[in-house]
């Protein structure tokens, strides 16, 4: 034993050192190389070969990052026996580089302390840590996410007929904020690429560098980035980011790269300093904040573009439309407008007969109907379209809620702004329904202020949808219809919203159905409790002073007062059954009190009228007379629809017919 201890300090010239409590399996590395894994004898053996110094980067099982030799306490006992530096001699300067980096490449101002505490950044630069990778990634991704949404609402605010098609129907939105992502990800090899490094890697002090310890190029990068997208973030399909992340992290635990970084890139960090990671700290943070914000926001839009209407009411006392928030005019869709002859019946247009209701009046040509407009009550006087089947096909495919906007097309002292209805107790109610029309254009145009006329209870504006949704079944079972939608005005003591707009008294409907020949028209009184009732069409004309359709003579006989609610012509019904259809109540369950309606106490009887076919089952429904809520109002039809009914009967047969039921709800 002394003859081979003797041989050591010869061979070697170090004395055994204890080395209990030391741990092996240590990796270290040389230049760009790992090597491992070793014990520490023969990490002593390199030291006194010079083969590695005390600045070599080392790293184990359980460490988080590699660091200098002489910064790991369990290696200190292996520097004990070095001898110290020689006099006069340098002390060997610390790494500033990843191994294997030239140091002629900065100079020595440039590796001062002076200047390392003013970049708040040690000057060690090791293979990044996990984590450390991953807080700077996602401040970069919501960072970069928050600029292009932002760049993309400044889009919608210059060009809002873009936007307006994107934000159509919920796919669009979706895509759009899937899109959001790889965009993101375009800007960040963008700032890369012209500041030499991205916000979050700046703050955390990381670099991306080749092999030859170079900055990667625009292209390299954004080619690294997109790998990342597929195998880091998986495309941001929903959960399968947590596993190709945890995936990542596995690697990198193991020193491996991670699979988009592979052989081509490595990050590299310094240490960062409490001020810097203070500031980053607050950063992450806030743009947490604002990525949740954001996420919001497109959850919400998302929602909103699978609503098939523009407007909604609200239990309130009033109806509500979402409306501009700048308040400015909403500019149209596309400066080609259609002819506006193709809106009226043979393209004659209906004919103000009163000259003093003509003043003021402007005429605005849209995509889905044709509007005059008067700067004296600020209101549309009447609205007309023309609705057919086809038309109806495509409206009904189109999800599409835009906001109510000002209208360009008039000076600012005749039109009418949200800032008049806001705080009014009026809602807003349109004249042409955006449901009908089947083109975004045109129901962009339809969210002008112009079509938009104000109601006084929020039972009106459900009574107007549901006599429009009449008018549209019509089309449907294959009418040709050339609708005219108005206002009426009677009285001396008008109301006004905001000393500006007036407030109709009245809301009229007439249709003329050129397939079937006939004319029908329903006035709705703008007061609550009103209902919908048919009104003589010589009458209407007579109270609007207006001329509804020019084209038509005189004397058709057509034109006289009809049954409240339109009716779909039964298919063999030319004559009355024999034998009217009846209700088999054993068939189905008693409505159930809406609970809504229960804790409001409401009450009412309404009228709704069945479709039966020959064999006893309800085909369509419709409701004659409301109760006064719209909850009674569905559930009764909702309750009585599931019912079977013993069918009419013309000479002992069978026959589809209407049958009108009444129900009452009560306390």
């Amino acid at each position: 034993m002394p003859c081979r201890m003797a041989f050591r300090q010869l061979v070697f010239k170090f004395p055994k050192i204890k080395t209990k409590g030391i741990m092996g399996d240590w990796w270290y590395a040389v230049g760009m190389q790992r090597n491992g894994p070793t014990d520490e004898a023969t990490l002593i053996r390199l030291l006194q070969q010079n083969a590695i110094s005390q600045t070599t980067l080392v790293w184990r099982e359980g460490m988080d990052n590699w660091v200098p030799l002489s910064a790991e306490p369990a290696l200190e006992p292996l520097l004990r026996v070095l001898p110290p530096p020689l006099p006069g001699s340098a002390t060997e300067p610390a790494i500033t580089h990843w191994p294997g980096k030239p140091t002629n490449s900065q100079s020595p101002a440039a590796l001062t302390l002076e200047s390392v505490h003013a970049q708040d950044c040690a000057t060690l630069h090791v293979p990044a840590a996990p984590w450390r990778r991953w807080l700077a990634r996602m401040f970069d991704l919501w960072l970069a996410i928050f600029v292009v949404a932002l760049l993309a609402f400044l889009a919608g605010v210059l060009w809002p007929s873009i936007l307006a098609r994107w934000s159509g129907s919920s796919s669009s939105v979706t895509l759009l904020t899937l899109a959001l992502v790889p965009l993101a990800l375009v800007l960040d090899a963008v700032v890369h690429a012209l500041c030499g490094n991205t916000a979050g890697k700046a703050l955390l002090c990381l670099r991306v560098l080749t092999p030859d310890d170079t900055r990667p190029g625009f292209s390299n990068y954004l080619g690294r980035n997109l790998a990342l997208w597929g195998s880091g973030l998986a495309f941001c399909l929903p959960l399968f980011p947590l596993f190709t992340m945890a995936y990542q992290y596995r690697r990198l635990r193991r020193g491996e790269p991670t699979t988009y970084d592979g052989s081509d890139y490595r990050v590299s960090q310094l240490r960062v300093g409490l001020v810097r990671a203070v500031i980053f700290t607050l950063a992450f943070m806030s743009m947490l904040v604002l990525n949740g914000v954001l996420s919001a926001v497109a959850g919400h839009a998302i929602r909103d573009a699978e609503k098939s209407e523009v407007l909604s009411t609200t239990a309130s006392s009033q109806v509500q439309i979402d409306v501009n928030p700048t308040d400015e005019p909403f500019p149209h869709a596309s400066p080609t407008r259609p002819s506006c002859a193709v809106h009226f019946y043979q393209g004659s247009a209906p004919r103000i007969e009163n000259p003093k209701l003509a003043q003021g009046t402007s005429s605005l040509c849209y995509h889905g109907a044709s509007i005059t407009f008067s700067g004296l009550t600020r209101t549309a006087l009447w609205s007309a379209e023309h609705i057919t089947a086809d038309k109806l096909v495509s409206a009904d495919k189109l999800g599409f809620n835009p906001a109510a906007h000002p209208e360009s097309a008039l000076s600012e002292a005749d039109r009418a702004t949200a800032a008049d209805y806001d705080g009014s107790g009026f809602g807003m109610v349109p004249l042409t329904l955006p449901s009908r029309l089947a083109t975004i254009d045109a129901r962009v145009d339809s969210a002008s202020l112009a079509n938009v006329v104000p109601v006084g209870d929020s039972a009106l504006a459900i009574l107007w949808r549901g006599l429009g949704e009449e008018i549209a079944n019509l089309a449907r079972n294959g009418g040709d219809l050339y609708v005219v939608s108005g206002t009426l005005f009677e009285g001396d003591s008008l109301r006004q919203i905001n000393g500006r707009v007036l407030v109709p008294t009245a809301l009229y409907l007439a249709y003329y159905d050129a397939r079937a020949d006939k004319v029908n028209a329903y006035l709705l009184e703008n007061h609550a409790g009103a209902e919908v009732h048919a009104i003589d069409l010589g009458e209407l004309q007579r109270r609007a002073s207006v001329t509804l359709f020019p084209a038509l003579p005189p004397a058709k006989p057509a034109m006289r007062a009809v049954p409240a609610v339109p009716a779909a012509p039964a298919a063999n019904a030319t004559t009355a059954p024999t034998k009217k259809a009846v209700v088999n109540f054993s068939s189905c369950e008693k409505p159930t009190y809406p609970a809504a309606s229960a804790r409001n106490m409401e009450e009412g009887t309404v009228q709704i009228a069945f479709l039966v076919d020959a064999h006893g089952t309800v085909r369509n429904s419709r409701i004659q007379r409301s109760s006064g809520s719209s909850m009674l109002d569905q559930a009764t039809r909702d309750a009585i629809k599931v019912c079977t009914f013993t069918p009419a009967e013309r000479s002992g047969k069978p026959i589809e017919s209407w049958v009108t039921i009444d129900y009452v709800w009560s306390f």
